[in-house]
């Protein structure tokens, strides 16, 4: 299940990315031997479409400005991730809280000027960061949407399925559609670039709601490993078994200068390993 800001994909494109991405994870991991990927399905739902206003098809990342990024839950979002980037590199990225004074007194405009100077948002074009937060914010918080995704998501889920992966937002829809299905789908659930443990944002509107900062495990994960870079900002919270249970396993990587990237996350031994140990 893919992540934010996939305009102008389909389920065939994510599989012809993610497929060479999960065999070097396995040969990193030195499982190759004991997974022919080959003999796997792997099937790619796209959802982006859902998430435009009116269910348009998806195109090209739509020409946001800071303009268009909405108060409350954006402009929060924007700048947690702000606080982030400056916490991991603050002799690079100037914090909400610098008196300097280089750049407009707009949050917005603050935040973006900022996030442009650190190495991971730096690569990242403002339209499709903005395109991220809406995205995030659609789902979370628009009446249908939800839905609409939950039930696409539904159909690709059998009683053949082993592994459920997801990636970002990703990660938030298989989350809530291992709370609807029967408890046998499932081996795993492995999540990479995660933002489930945003507490009050994220974590306060998953379905089912979490509880006084504890989330629900999903009853039809036997298994869930949580694999988060270092680097990623959008996975803010690294680690999370204290917030979904001990029996999670996580693990912190290094991804680099494409720390969101699916790939990085797919190709690494972790990935390799917690497949693996699914399928083989």
């Amino acid at each position: 299940m893919h992540g934010i800001g996939q305009y102008g994909s389909s389920a065939a494109r994510l599989r012809e990315i993610w497929l060479p991405a999960l065999r070097e994870g396995l040969a990193r991991a030195d499982a190759t031997s004991l997974v022919d990927l080959d003999d796997v399905d792997l099937d790619c739902v796209y959802y982006a479409d859902l998430l435009r206003p009116g269910g348009k098809a998806a195109g090209m990342v739509p020409a946001y400005g800071p303009a268009d990024i909405e108060p409350g839950f954006e402009q929060d979002l924007l700048t947690l991730w702000w606080r982030a980037a400056a916490a991991y590199e603050p002799d690079l990225v100037p914090g909400p809280d610098s008196l300097t004074k280089t750049y407009s007194p707009q949050l917005v405009q603050r935040a973006l000027a900022s996030l442009s100077r650190s190495t991971f948002w730096s690569a990242v074009p403002r339209r499709v960061i903005i395109a991220a937060l809406k995205d995030l914010r659609r789902y979370l918080y628009v009446p249908g949407i939800r839905e609409s995704v939950q039930a696409k998501i539904g159909t690709a889920l059998g009683p053949d399925t082993r592994i459920v992966i997801g990636h970002s937002l990703g990660s938030v829809v298989a989350y809530e559609a291992l709370h609807d299905v029967d408890a046998s789908v499932a081996q795993l659930l492995l999540t990479v670039g995660s933002p489930l443990g945003i507490p009050h944002l994220v974590l306060d509107r998953l379905e089912p709601p979490s509880k006084a900062g504890q989330g629900v495990w999903p009853a039809a994960a036997r298994r869930w490993v949580n694999v988060a870079g270092l680097e990623d900002t959008v996975a803010l919270v690294k680690d999370l078994a204290p917030v979904f249970g001990r029996h999670l396993e996580n693990h912190v990587i290094r991804n680099g200068l494409r720390a969101h990237d699916v790939t990085r996350y797919l190709a690494s031994a972790e990935v390799g390993r917690a497949v693996a140990g699914a399928v083989g």
